[in-house]
């Protein structure tokens, strides 16, 4: 394993990069508890670049997973004190990740109602960072650097502004549905599975990897690690 350089570009290492980022995951003084879920958490060799500049792309992605409502309370935990505390400081930050929100009711499988709220994101940052938690993980796992495409699909964010976002939320569904399975029967890595655990699958006869990263036990991030040299 080469620990000289990033584990996203060629540039020196000059720090560790927690993955995912260590804003993900809860103090101890936020948690009822106490107790410590930052504990044997993975770390990669950084730049400075794709470690410490890029905090507010971290703080957009933490952000994002307080939002899904299927999370277990860990998430909300977050929602009640790291984001409340990141808005008392500076009240126009939710701005600047969510470009409007607009408020509905959800339906529990149960057939409840609850209120909750629908936001427009900034999706290329959120799919920036997806995308260098993908890569971390693959350094992590492999202990090498990931030459090629990731194809991102996160299975909670619905299309509701589109001619076709009812026919794409539910081919996402459908997608979900199919590859949930597959990953569930994989090893689940991560020492603090209650906030994040990911599974790899084997490479295929093309050499594609597939991989979920799953926060917060509910909000799912499946990868395609797509080789340079394959065109698929």
């Amino acid at each position: 394993m080469n620990e000289d350089t990033c584990y996203m570009c060629d540039a020196p290492s000059t720090s560790r990069e927690h993955v995912p980022p260590l804003c993900i995951f809860p103090e101890s003084k936020d948690l009822e508890s106490g107790e410590d879920l930052r504990r044997d958490l993975i770390t990669v060799p950084s730049c400075d670049i794709h470690n410490s500049k890029k905090s507010k792309d971290d703080e957009l992605m933490l952000f994002v997973l307080t939002l899904n409502i299927a999370n277990n309370i860990l998430a909300k935990r977050q929602g009640f004190t790291k984001i409340l505390r990141s808005v008392l400081r500076n009240p126009n930050l939710p701005k600047h990740f969510f470009r409007k929100s607009s408020p509905v009711m959800a339906v529990e499988f149960e057939g409840n109602t609850i209120s909750a709220s629908l936001a427009k994101i900034d999706y290329q940052r959120f799919l920036r960072v997806s995308t260098h938690i993908a890569h971390g993980l693959y350094f992590h796992h492999f202990g090498r650097k990931f030459e090629g495409k990731c194809s991102i699909f996160a299975d909670f964010m619905l299309q509701y502004e589109k001619e076709d976002s009812v026919k794409s939320n539910y081919t996402q569904s459908t997608v979900a549905q199919i590859v949930k399975p597959h990953f569930d029967q994989e090893h689940q890595y991560g020492s603090n599975p209650t906030v994040f655990t990911y599974s790899m699958l084997p490479p295929d006869a093309k050499g594609l990897i597939g991989a979920r990263m799953q926060f917060f036990e509910a909000s799912n991030i499946y990868v395609a690690y797509i080789p340079r040299d394959n065109d698929t």
